[in-house]
């Protein structure tokens, strides 16, 4: 069956363990104007966290599934999501030191990039050939991509304890702008056609808490969501607080914003605090993009929300990162239209759904382990009910060993998907 594939943006964290520094081929001259290339940016599989999607025709009929393995002295990040990089057909994985770029369709290594500092998030990929990295002692990376190459172009090395946990997002609407927030839940913007980290600054803002999720890009707004204080939205030209809608207190959330457009409501969710407690405890909600103010929210029983909202048609979807079950919900009332649990393991690791779209309507992709083994899931997204499954590992995903924490990736481009299991998998 050929299928017309609808990706949301997957929004994901990175913990993962110190190496020492290593000295680096790629020795590149990094004078030029990063954007003198003379190279349009291809199109991306998940780039950035902004909540379009992206429509390709793929067979999910007798897949290829492949391993890659990983050269020495690269471990696997836990909570990241793979790049596609469309029209160079490019692979790029962060490792929790560092870069790799892969061919796409041989898999062969082409290019790597060992920082020497814990690397802590998914990447943020500009449509101008630039890709935004951070890490766990302050340290932030800018490479150009263009050239089928992993070339750095700045570095900045704080060398303070004040990490990046967040996911960034480049603004393309005029020269590359990106943004992020840290651990203290400072936010800053950088003007990416600059030279270097000082040069770069435009504006710095500091809110109540942490900043532990992806940041979203909403026309002339960032908003984000921290760990204790709600969700903002930011002025981009400033960063000027606009609104703030406050959690309630005593809880926290690590879950990232997504925009429905044509709604004008943004939705994330959030947990039960520190301690989690029995109840109505997890929760998510629907607020006016506008105005900052709730349009409805849905309280999910013993439970925490982590995931991003995946947006579909006819509705939204999110799964409870203490049991597994997944949710569809009215977009414009919080009800819940259906609520299942699509695997018989118990408690899971919360993915980020991803949708299927065809002639009959939608179908959701998800990552569960079943009977100690690792499968992609297919879910019928009018009744919930399960579809189909692929088994990619022979053993579980590793990453599932945690309940309630929020791990896996999946990107889609170039009729490929490719998936953050423990090792990374690529199905085509």
């Amino acid at each position: 069956m050929i299928l017309p594939v609808l990706i949301f943006a997957t929004v994901l964290t990175a913990i993962g363990c110190a190496s020492s520094r290593e000295d680096n081929t790629d020795d590149e001259d990094t004078s030029a104007d990063p954007l003198d290339r003379g190279h349009n940016w291809p199109s991306v599989g998940n780039a950035g966290n902004r909540s379009y999607a992206t429509y390709q025709e793929m067979s999910l009929d007798d897949l290829d599934i492949t391993v890659i393995e990983l050269p020495d002295k690269h471990e696997i990040a836990q909570w990241f999501s793979p790049i596609i990089l469309g029209e160079i057909d490019a692979l790029v994985i962060n490792t929790q030191t560092g870069l790799l770029m892969y061919d796409a369709q041989t898999h062969e290594l082409i290019s790597t990039y060992t920082t020497g500092y814990q690397v802590t998030g998914t990447p943020a990929v500009s449509e101008k050939a630039l890709v935004m990295l951070a890490g766990s002692s302050g340290n932030l990376y800018l490479f150009d991509l263009s050239e089928n190459w992993i070339s750095p172009l700045w570095e900045e090395l704080s060398g303070v304890d004040n990490p990046y946990f967040s996911r960034p997002v480049v603004d393309d609407s005029g020269s590359p702008v990106g943004f992020i927030g840290d651990n203290m839940g400072n936010v800053i913007a950088l003007d990416l056609a600059k030279l270097s980290f000082a040069e770069s600054l435009l504006w710095e803002i500091r809110l109540d808490s942490s900043v532990y999720t992806a940041l979203m890009l909403s026309e002339d707004a960032v908003l984000i969501v921290t760990r204790y204080g709600g969700l903002y939205k930011l002025d981009k030209e400033t960063g000027e607080v606009r609104w703030q809608f406050e959690l309630p207190v005593g809880t926290t959330s690590y879950s990232s914003p997504t925009i429905d457009e044509e709604q004008g409501l943004v939705y994330f969710g959030r947990n039960c605090g520190e301690t989690p407690a029995t109840g109505e405890c997890g929760e998510v909600f629907a607020i006016d993009v506008e105005k900052g103010e709730k349009v409805c929210s849905l309280e999910i029983e013993g439970g925490d929300v982590r995931s991003p909202v995946t947006i579909g048609n006819n509705g939204v979807y999110f799964s409870n990162a203490m049991t597994g079950e997944l949710f569809k919900m009215d977009k414009e009332t919080c009800e819940v239209i259906w609520q299942v649990q699509p695997t018989n393991s118990g408690p899971v690791g919360d993915t980020t759904a991803v949708l299927v779209e065809n002639e009959n309507g939608e179908n959701i992709l998800i990552l569960r382990n079943q009977e100690n083994r690792a499968y992609l899931l297919v879910v019928d997204a009018d009744t919930g009910e399960s579809v189909s499954s692929y088994q990619l590992l022979e053993g579980p995903f590793f990453f599932f060993n945690d309940p309630g924490k929020s791990y896996a990736g999946i990107a889609v481009a170039n009729d490929q998907i490719a998936i953050n299991g423990g090792p990374v998998i690529v199905l085509k």
